[in-house]
């Protein structure tokens, strides 16, 4: 019988996990990351997402289980910065996407009901979230 390595694992579930997300209309017409409908039984491991050049790892944390309009529920992330033996919790910022690096700032949606919505800048050293202006096509 093969077992899975830890790094396996996770890699199964980061795949899971993004694969179970979708570009779906939300009810008021905007195009908005929903997650599936489902059930959410136990937070998941913490996830290390995106390493910055300073040597600060951004983490998915555990967060909070959300409830779909639908019905459903969904996990929404939490997000933590680490730095050696410093940790920083990005406060009331859930998140159903990957953070990314947009013009060298740390930049994640904030979910509310299984639905991704505002992007925020985070800054990488105290952890606060900044909204960001939606641009205009």
């Amino acid at each position: 019988m093969k077992s899975i390595t830890a790094g396996g694992a996770l890699a199964m579930v980061v795949l899971g996990t993004l694969a179970g997300c979708a570009d779906t209309p939300d009810p008021t017409g905007d195009r908005a990351r929903v997650a599936p409908p489902g059930v959410v039984d136990s937070a998941p491991a913490d996830t290390r997402v995106l390493d910055l050049g300073d040597g600060t790892a951004v983490w998915l944390t555990a967060g909070r289980v959300g409830r779909a309009r639908t019905g459903g529920s969904c996990r929404e992330r939490g997000i933590e910065l680490r730095k050696g033996d410093s940790r920083v919790t990005v406060p009331l910022l859930y998140t159903l996407d990957i953070p990314v690096v947009v013009d060298g700032k740390v930049v994640a949606s904030l979910a509310s009901d299984c639905v991704s919505g505002q992007n925020y800048s985070i800054d990488a050293v105290t952890g606060q979230p900044t909204k960001l202006e939606r641009r205009t096509r």
